[in-house]
């Protein structure tokens, strides 16, 4: 077995992202859609393939993304999308792929690493470790509601003036639509999934935000937010349920090993659109 990396997506390896992450789980639009970067042939987009007998196996991507932290640049690398065909798992394709990223990133002087994981412990033995500001859940009136929530999902969703389609931005994979509510003041973004609509990013002043979600939404909806967010307080003040459990999918690899990059990933908040 060997990995190769390039700058150009191959269409064998994209077809193995497909049918692992959007055709097995029955889900997805396009892999354009919701990666609209993924074809660009940047030099900032790194495809790691592993290849069996000349075929590939496996992959993953690499995005790198600069950032002034402190007056300081920082290379971040991003990494998502790793696979491995259904008949190669178990026999440490997977790892392979992760060691030659971690490899590359050494070589091109990366300052930390990051991917969205529940598998922790595979990451782990890599040295990534557990780093996640992010809280998901839902936001609930404290009252019961006089009829369906379904009813009211459609409703909102699909008759709502202030929720407007999205065609543009980054469709989170585990999406099907993206709505905005733009205002005066600010906007915010909600994803569509099969159980309803998820606030996944808001600009603006937080009081203003808030009463155009109570105006736009239906009254049940689920919210992704840091934990220092003051609309997290605000929706409490205004009576509703707040149900957020931390999202622990988060994962950092500090490719320096040094204080000052750990201290950086702590003021690194990536949203949901932009990850992999």
């Amino acid at each position: 077995m060997d990995i190769r990396c390039s700058n150009h997506l191959s269409t064998e390896l994209k077809d193995i992202f497909w049918d692992i992450f959007f055709k097995a789980k029955d889900r997805g639009i396009s892999l354009n859609r919701h990666f609209p970067w993924i074809e660009k042939n940047s030099d900032d987009c790194i495809f790691f393939e592993a290849h069996q007998d000349d075929a590939p196996i496996g992959g993953l991507v690499l995005r790198k993304r600069t950032l002034i932290i402190d007056h300081t640049k920082v290379n971040l690398g991003i990494i998502g999308l790793v696979c491995v065909t259904a008949e190669n798992r178990g026999v440490g394709v997977a790892a392979k792929l992760i060691d030659h990223t971690i490899a590359y990133a050494k070589q091109y002087d990366f300052d930390l690493l990051t991917l969205w994981t529940n598998q922790h412990r595979v990451y782990s033995r890599h040295h990534f470790f557990v780093n996640d500001p992010w809280y998901y859940g839902w936001v609930l009136p404290n009252r019961p509601l006089a009829i369906e929530a379904d009813t009211i999902e459609d409703t909102y969703i699909h008759q709502s003036t202030l929720l407007k389609q999205n065609s543009t931005l980054p469709l989170p994979p585990f999406a099907s639509a993206l709505y905005e509510c733009i205002f005066d003041t600010g906007s915010f973004t909600v994803a569509e999934d099969k159980q309803g609509l998820i606030i996944v990013g808001y600009t603006g002043n937080y009081i203003d935000v808030l009463q155009m979600m109570i105006k736009a939404l239906p009254a049940q909806w689920r919210l992704n937010a840091t934990k220092d967010d003051p609309l997290l307080q605000a929706l409490i003040e205004q009576g509703l349920q707040v149900n957020l459990s931390p999202s622990n999918l988060q994962m950092w690899l500090n490719m320096k090993e040094n204080e000052t990059s750990n201290a950086m990933i702590n003021q690194i908040n990536i949203p949901v659109l932009d990850r992999i």
